[in-house]
């Protein structure tokens, strides 16, 4: 059989091709891993600070130390902490039903806004964007990363559970491969799943794993130059 380098690089193309549109089809998780495909609601409202805390945390040292004034938090659940570590800020919490309604109930000075993905978003400027342990929860999370990048912000904060480490805390290996234990979450992503899949809406400037809470990852990012 004769090499024809111009054929064996056209198959290597096709190939290449072919995983990168796998990739991007299954969000950069890897191929063998099994997501879910049914939404379950996730009711928050009765967690205050009993996780995402260090999420918080690195978003009002970012906040701090880029002097920022103004915060959007897509997903805010009961929004506790929101109100905990931003009180003396202008911020809007984005909500859907049956938690908006509790949210405007249970802190009516503040401004709470029904999250449509489908929608552009209502008041779209905000410096700095949190969007902690949300990503996870969705069937179609390009929809959410979409949604986000409507905004004219400066800074994203967006977090998610590193399945590696959630594997290792709950000691179910099953979730190696999918789905998640958890069945409010579609999927769960590795750290560089996740660093890969938000890399190609957004420029990552920070990527960390959370210390206490050690089975999150925070990122930190901005817009991409059109």
């Amino acid at each position: 059989m004769k090499y024809i380098p111009g054929i064996l690089c056209l198959f290597s193309s096709f190939a290449f091709s072919k995983d990168l549109n796998f990739e991007k089809e299954n969000y950069f998780i890897k191929k063998d891993y099994v997501c879910r495909n049914e939404y379950y609601h996730f009711d928050d409202k009765n967690y205050a600070d009993k996780c995402q805390n260090e999420v918080y945390q690195y978003a009002k040292k970012v906040l701090d130390e880029k002097k920022l004034n103004t915060i959007a938090d897509i997903g805010c659940g009961s929004g506790y902490k929101l109100v905990k570590y931003f009180k003396d800020k202008e911020f809007r919490g984005y909500e859907i039903e049956p938690t908006l309604k509790y949210l405007r109930d249970t802190y009516p000075k503040n401004e709470w806004i029904e999250s449509n993905l489908s929608l552009n978003p209502k008041k779209p400027d905000a410096d700095l964007i949190i969007c902690s342990d949300v990503v996870e929860h969705l069937v179609k999370p390009d929809e959410l990363l979409n949604f986000i990048n409507k905004f004219n912000f400066k800074y994203l904060v967006i977090s998610t559970p590193d399945r590696s480490e959630v594997v290792k805390a709950q000691g179910n290996l099953q979730g190696l491969k999918g789905p998640p234990l958890n069945k409010a979450h579609m999927r769960e992503w590795s750290f560089e799943e996740f660093k890969k899949y938000i890399s190609q809406y957004f420029h990552i400037e920070d990527h960390i794993h959370t210390k206490k809470e050690f089975w999150g990852q925070v990122i930190l990012a901005t817009k991409k130059s059109s």
